[in-house]
This record gives C-alpha cells, sequence and structure tokens, in this order.
C-alpha cells in the first residue's frame, strides 16, 4: 500500500516536471520566433533605407554615364576639349537643338576647312564671304574655329544669306545651329560660363571615367548576350527536328484543308447548328425557370392565373401540333423535313470521316 502510493507521488512528480519541461521549451521556443520577426522586421527595414539611398544614387550614376561617354566620344571625333563640349551642349539645348545635331555641325565645319585648304572653290568662296581663309581656320583649335565660325555668321545681315552660309559650314545641321550660331563667341561663351554655375562641365578626366563606367555596363550587357547565345547554340540541335516535323504537320494539314473544303464547311455547320441547338436548350432552361416562377406566382395569386397559364399552354401545345402535322402529313411539310435530316445525316459522315482521316493522319 505505501509502496503504491510512493510510486504514485513518483508519477506526479515526474508528469509534473515534465509538463513544466515541455512547456518551458515551448515557451523558449515562442519568444525566439517572436524575438526572430522582431529581428527579420529591423532588417527589412534597414534594406529599405539602403535601397532607398542606393537606388537614387545608382540612376544618377547611369544618367551621369550616359552624358559622360556621349561628352567623351565627341570630344574623340571631333578634338574639342570635355570642358568646351559639355559646355556646348547647354547652349545647344537653349537654343532649340541636341548635342547630336551640334556634334555632326562641327564635324562637317572641320571637313569644310580642309576642303578650302585644299583648293576646293566652292568652300573657299564660302569662307571668303564670311572674312575667313582656311589658313587662318586652321591655325586655331577646333574651340576657337567654332567660335570664329559663329561670330563671323552672327555679323551677316541678310538673314536669307546668313542661313545660306550656315548650311554650307555646317551642313544640314546649320539650320538648327543658327540661333545658337547668331549669339556669336560672345552668347556662346555666356552658355559655357552659366554651364559651369550649374556644375555641368565635365573635365576630360571625368568624362573618360564615366565613358568607361559605361563600357563596362555594356560588357555586362554584351555577357548576358553571351549567355542567350550559348543557351541557343546548345538549344538549337535539340529543337531543330521536332520543330522541322511540326512545321511538316502543319503544312499537310493546311494541304489537306484546301483538299476537303466541302468537310470543312459541313464541319463549321456543325459548329453553328450546336450553337443554335444550345441557345435552344438555354431558352428552354430559361422557359423551365419562367414556368417555376409562374407556379410559385400561382400559389400566391390564385386560380386566374393559373388559367391563363392553361390557355397559353394549350396555345402552345397547338401550335406544336400544327406543325408536327405540317411535317408529316403535306409534301411540302415532308419535304422541309428531309432536307432537314440530310443536312445533319451529312454533318454527322463529315465528323466521322474527320475522326477517321485524323487518325489516318497521325
Amino acid at each position: 500500500m505505501v509502496a503504491s502510493k510512493v510510486k504514485a507521488g513518483e508519477a506526479f512528480v515526474t508528469f509534473s516536471l515534465n509538463n513544466r519541461f515541455t512547456g518551458g521549451l515551448r515557451q523558449i521556443g515562442a519568444n525566439l520566433q517572436s524575438f526572430g520577426r522582431r529581428v527579420a522586421a529591423i532588417g527589412a527595414v534597414i534594406t529599405g533605407l539602403g535601397a532607398g539611398i542606393v537606388t537614387p544614387l545608382i540612376a544618377a550614376t547611369n544618367f551621369a554615364s550616359r552624358f559622360g561617354d556621349q561628352i567623351d566620344k565627341a570630344s574623340q571625333r571631333t578634338s574639342i576639349a570635355a570642358e568646351t563640349l559639355s559646355g556646348l551642349s547647354l547652349a545647344a539645348e537653349r537654343t532649340g537643338t541636341d548635342f547630336a545635331t551640334l556634334e555632326k555641325g562641327i564635324i562637317r565645319s572641320q571637313r569644310v576647312i580642309t576642303d578650302a585648304d585644299r583648293g576646293l572653290a566652292t568652300y573657299t568662296r564660302s569662307l571668303s564671304e564670311l572674312g575667313l581663309t582656311s589658313k587662318e581656320l586652321l591655325e586655331l583649335s577646333p574651340e576657337e574655329q567654332v567660335l570664329r565660325f559663329a561670330d563671323a555668321i552672327s555679323k551677316v545681315e541678310n538673314p536669307t544669306k546668313q542661313s545660306a552660309l550656315a548650311q554650307e559650314i555646317f551642313g544640314r545641321a546649320g539650320a538648327k545651329l543658327l540661333p545658337l550660331l547668331k549669339e556669336g563667341a560672345e552668347g556662346i561663351g555666356a552658355y559655357i560660363k552659366r554651364a559651369q554655375e550649374l556644375g555641368i562641365i565635365l573635365s576630360n578626366k571625368e568624362a573618360k571615367s564615366l565613358a568607361t563606367y559605361r563600357d563596362a555596363i555594356t560588357d555586362i550587357n554584351s555577357a548576358i548576350k553571351g549567355v542567350s547565345l550559348g543557351v541557343g547554340v546548345a538549344l538549337a540541335e535539340v529543337f531543330a527536328e521536332p520543330l522541322f516535323a511540326i512545321a511538316t504537320i502543319i503544312g499537310n494539314v493546311s494541304r489537306w484543308i484546301r483538299e476537303n473544303k466541302e468537310l470543312t464547311i459541313g464541319v463549321f455547320a456543325l459548329g453553328a447548328a450546336l450553337i443554335v441547338v444550345g441557345t435552344a436548350i438555354s431558352g428552354l432552361g430559361l422557359g423551365i425557370i419562367l414556368l417555376g416562377a409562374l407556379a410559385s406566382a400561382v400559389s400566391v395569386i390564385g386560380a386566374p392565373i393559373l388559367g391563363l397559364g392553361f390557355a397559353i399552354g394549350a396555345v402552345v401545345l397547338a401550335l406544336g401540333a400544327g406543325v408536327t402535322a405540317w411535317a408529316l402529313f403535306t409534301d411540302e411539310g415532308r419535304k422541309t423535313a428531309s432536307e432537314i435530316a440530310d443536312i445533319f445525316r451529312g454533318v454527322a459522315r463529315s465528323i466521322v470521316e474527320t475522326i477517321g482521316l485524323a487518325i489516318r493522319f497521325l
């Protein structure tokens, strides 16, 4: 008796300890999960703050790299310093044109100078009308040549002659550049100074650095294209044969359809008939619903409505009986019914033939 009580006490103590232990573990687990969620929430906030800082900085870098790459490449093509070109970009925008047009015009003016120096009469005459010579211009830097042309064109009083000379020197870009050229060297200098104040002047080194970054982005895009090409090369041979087979099947189907126009028309007629039948069945369902509603209404409204319903039903039955009698006992009715039956028999035969041909074809 005593021993059994002792064992019972031990079991109770063991159960209590186990219960407390497992309960403690559950609480620890819950606390850890709660703590983990708080840590994850803090991490998400920190990540969001980082993204908020990094994203606009990356966007600014990408914009700067496009501008710097444009300036650097143009500097290499025109031999004009990046500082001057980045200032001229503002001047071009402020006078209604764009940097690409400005660059084309500058390159054309440089070719005019060299052609005039070779003795090409057309360009020698154009320079002469502006009071310039190729020898004088070749002694200037490319930046100074642009300013000298602008000064000379701005001083031409006749508007028609001024526009014509601008186009002879700067090509088709001359007409778009005319508002800028009319500013003369002093006006262009003011635009460059304003660009410095706005912080959009790039040194040669800065433009080169941004162009290098842009080149790296181009390399990454090219590498991604390389991965796509590698995948394509690897899978092209695998897909080629099945695709050729599919193309052949499609061609056979197309040829079969052309050779079996009547069957195709029959299938179409079947589809149209199914649409009609389906619509009729839907109408029948709606009629049944309305009939049920009518029955409910009759139970409320009373016998007069029920009599009206029977009257309508009688009319419908009479019409149906009349149509049936016409189809069975008149020559025209029997002929019409036979034609309808032939149509559906032809459609059914077409379906069977289509299925048989499809099975043989596959």
